[in-house]
């Protein structure tokens, strides 16, 4: 059971990890241009960048784990007999 969820769980981060580096720079230099507009505005920072592929992150190996635990506890005749 580990290695199923050890297999899944590594290709899904990899997955996340190459979204986020598509996506913080992308994301950053929208937000930036975006919040320029405005009288008042802040900067976008590396940390919020951070925090929010770590969240993606976490919510893809949570999601990973608890269905792979799901699938490999069933009783395999039970998908069996619907195939």
């Amino acid at each position: 059971m580990p290695g199923l969820v050890g297999l899944l769980g590594k290709e899904f981060a990899f997955l996340v990890l190459i979204a986020a580096f598509v996506g913080c720079p992308i994301g950053w230099y929208a937000m930036n241009e975006w919040l320029g507009n405005y009288a008042f505005h802040i900067q976008v920072g590396w940390e919020s960048l951070v925090i929010a592929a770590a969240a993606c992150m976490t919510v893809s190996i949570l999601t990973v784990t608890y269905h792979s635990l799901k699938v490999s506890s069933r009783n395999p005749a039970h998908s069996l007999r619907y195939e």
